[in-house]
């Protein structure tokens, strides 16, 4: 009886309609598209809105990753935006660069390589989709401090993604697979007095690392 007084109140009484709209996480997402879609629920009684339908109105903007809806009792609503995050240029054949993410949809078209963005070089033509995909996944799964320090990548197979820092180090990444692990080594190597002179550094078998240098 108790719990069906609270919900009739909660569905009726004005004090819990949305009156407040609060964004998170948007950076280059326009907050107003945010705002516009989510303002469409002003009025509407808290516990009656359907947070999962406003999740995916605004999940379909450009450049949104992920959304998550949140109630803010007793008259709120709370949406919390993921960007999709710049990991790669790629050329266009004009002279300008796709600015991609990891699943390689198009953020922004550049006439230039964005500063702390690697450019990718991948003969589709040759190497095909499934090799620029791995490439992608490869960057997108970097740790951010990392990824900036990567100048260019490339690959002529799914298994021979090639990074090339920005000090002029090659990294033979090798498969997207166990990434993690794989970036966790880089990290310790390029913090090593050992591995400052290094030409080139493996870590397609992260458990085993090489070294060259000169």
């Amino acid at each position: 009886m108790l719990a069906g007084v609270l919900v009739w109140l909660l569905v009726t009484v004005p004090a819990f309609a949305v009156r407040e709209v609060r964004v998170t996480g948007t950076e280059r997402v326009p907050v107003g598209d945010v705002l516009a879609l989510a303002e469409r629920r002003r009025g509407e009684q808290l516990l009656r809105v359907d947070v999962s339908a406003l999740a995916a109105e605004v999940a379909a903007l450009p450049l949104v990753a992920q959304v998550r809806v949140e109630r803010n009792w007793p008259d709120g609503l709370v949406v919390r935006v993921q960007e999709r995050r710049a990991v790669a240029a790629v050329p266009n054949g004009d002279g300008r660069f796709r600015v991609v993410d990891e699943e390689g949809t198009v953020l922004a078209v550049s006439e230039t390589v964005p500063a702390a963005v690697p450019l990718v070089d991948v003969d589709l033509a040759t190497a095909g989709r499934a090799t620029l995909r791995s490439v992608l996944e490869v960057l997108g799964g970097l740790p951010r401090e990392l990824r900036a320090e990567v100048g260019s990548t490339g690959a002529r197979s799914r298994d021979s993604v090639v990074l090339t820092l920005r000090s002029g180090t090659t990294v033979h990444w090798g498969s997207p697979e166990r990434g993690a692990r794989k970036a966790e080594v880089l990290a310790v190597l390029l913090r090593s007095e050992a591995t400052r002179d290094a030409e080139r550094l493996d870590v397609s078998a992260p458990d085993h690392p090489a070294v060259r240098s000169s």
